[in-house]
C-alpha cells in the first residue's frame, strides 16, 4: 500500500509540473454585473481583445489590449444583453460582433429574445450599429462551429428552454446554426436546426470530436452531456453520449473539453443546472474486446484543511476546481485570474462528498469515468442563467 501510494504521489507530482500558472491582472474593478465576455482582435493589431456584456448597467464594451482601455460599443439598447460571439460575418477579415439580448424576466418563454449584428464602425471609439437578424425567445449562448470542415465559421444559437416550456417540462429549447446569407447586414438569416428536444440547454462547446476535420457540438442540458453530429445525409443525431449529469436535479451547466499530459482527452461540466459540483469525465479503454461498457462517477472528498482523499491525475485536472464556487465568495467583475491548484485553495464554504454509483452500458459509446468537487451549500436562485 505505501508503494502505491507514493507512485500516486509522484505522478500528481509529475502532472502537476506540467500545467501552467496564472497570475491575476484586474482589467476593470467597476464593469457592473459582467454577465458574458469573449475574445477577440477588434483593432486588428494581433493582440486579443476583451468584450464584455455588463448589466447594470445594460453595456457591450471592449477593453484594447495591452492597455486595458475601455470602448463602449453598445449601451441602454438593445437592453438585458446576455450573451456575445466574435464573427466575421463579411469576410474582410474584420470581426464583428453577435448579441444575444432582451433577457426574458420571471421567465417569459413565450416572447423575448432577440439576436443583433453589431456592425463596426471606422472609428473604433464610436458606438457600433445593431441590426435585428432573429427572434428566439430565451436566447442564451452563441458558439461558431465549422461544420463543413471548410473553414467557414457559422453562427449557433443556443436557448436555454423551448417555447412555452416552465424548466423541464415542455417542448425542448431550439439549438440552431443561424446562417448568414450573401449580404449579412440587409439580407435575412436562416436557421438549420441541430436539435429542438434538449431541455434547459444551458452551455454548447464546439470541437471536432471525432477527428474528421468537420466540428460536432457537445450540449449540456438536463438530459445530460452529449455529442451532437451531423450526418453525411445533413441530419444531426447525438452521436455520443458522456454522462447523465447529476444524478438527483438531472443534467448539467456547463460544458468544457480539454486535453491532459500526453494528449488523453477530458470533460468538464458543472452539475447540475446552477450547480454545485465540478465534475471531470474522462474516457476508459475497454477491459475486455466485446465486453459491455460503464460508466462511473465519483465525486471526491475534500476538506478546506487538505486536498481529495484520492484522485487519479489522469481523470482529475487540477484546475477543473475552479468550476464550482463555494457558496457567498465574491468575484470581481472583469478580470484574468489564476485557477485554483486544488478545491483546498479556493475560498468559501467545506466541501462535501457523495458517491455516484455505475451504470452498466451494452451500446458501444465509449466509456468515461468522472471526479466531481462538490460544496456544502445549495447554489443561489438567479433571475438570469
Amino acid at each position: 500500500m505505501k508503494t502505491i501510494a507514493a507512485l500516486l504521489a509522484l505522478s500528481s507530482a509529475a502532472f502537476a509540473q506540467q500545467l501552467p500558472t496564472f497570475k491575476e491582472q484586474v482589467v476593470d474593478a467597476d464593469a457592473g454585473v459582467c454577465y458574458a465576455t469573449t475574445i477577440a482582435d477588434i483593432n486588428g493589431d494581433g493582440k486579443p481583445d476583451i468584450v464584455v456584456v455588463t448589466e447594470l448597467p445594460d453595456q457591450v464594451v471592449w477593453y484594447e489590449n495591452p492597455t486595458w482601455k475601455k470602448h463602449i460599443i453598445l449601451e441602454k439598447e438593445p437592453n438585458l444583453p446576455v450573451c456575445i460571439q466574435a464573427l466575421d460575418v463579411d469576410g474582410d477579415g474584420k470581426v464583428e460582433l453577435i448579441l444575444g439580448a432582451d433577457w426574458p424576466i420571471n421567465p417569459k418563454t413565450k416572447i423575448s429574445g432577440t439576436v443583433w449584428l453589431l456592425k463596426r464602425p471606422d472609428d473604433l471609439d464610436k458606438p457600433w450599429t445593431p441590426i435585428k437578424i432573429d427572434e428566439e425567445p430565451t436566447m442564451h449562448r452563441m458558439r461558431v462551429i465549422d461544420v463543413d470542415g471548410k473553414g467557414r465559421k457559422e453562427l449557433v444559437c443556443s436557448p436555454l428552454h423551448g417555447r412555452g416550456t416552465k424548466d423541464q417540462n415542455g417542448p425542448g429549447a431550439s439549438l440552431y446554426i443561424l446562417k448568414r446569407p450573401a449580404d449579412p447586414f440587409k439580407d435575412k438569416w436562416t436557421r438549420e436546426v441541430i436539435a429542438d428536444d434538449i431541455h434547459i440547454n444551458h452551455n454548447i462547446w464546439p470541437l471536432d470530436w471525432d477527428g474528421d476535420g468537420k466540428e460536432e457540438i457537445i450540449s449540456a442540458g438536463y438530459e445530460g452531456i452529449f455529442v451532437l453530429k451531423r450526418g453525411a445525409d445533413g441530419k444531426w443525431s447525438r452521436s455520443t453520449k458522456i454522462g447523465d449529469g447529476d444524478p438527483v436535479k438531472h443534467g448539467a451547466g456547463e460544458v468544457k473539453v480539454g486535453k491532459l499530459p500526453g494528449g488523453k482527452r477530458y470533460v468538464v461540466t458543472v452539475e447540475p443546472w446552477h450547480g454545485h459540483s465540478a465534475v471531470a469525465s474522462s474516457r476508459k479503454r475497454r477491459a475486455i474486446p466485446g465486453a459491455a461498457r460503464s460508466w462511473s462517477k465519483t465525486t471526491r472528498a475534500a476538506t478546506r484543511s487538505g486536498p481529495p482523499t484520492s484522485r487519479a491525475a489522469t481523470s482529475t485536472p487540477r484546475s477543473s476546481a475552479s468550476a464550482a464556487f463555494p457558496r457567498g465568495r465574491k468575484r470581481s467583475a472583469s478580470s484574468i485570474s489564476s485557477t485554483p491548484a486544488t478545491p483546498r485553495e479556493s475560498s468559501g464554504s467545506r466541501w462535501c462528498s457523495t458517491t455516484r454509483a455505475s451504470a452498466a452500458r451494452t451500446s458501444s459509446a465509449p466509456t468515461w469515468t468522472a471526479t466531481a468537487w462538490s460544496t456544502s451549500s445549495a447554489p443561489d436562485a438567479a433571475p438570469r442563467t
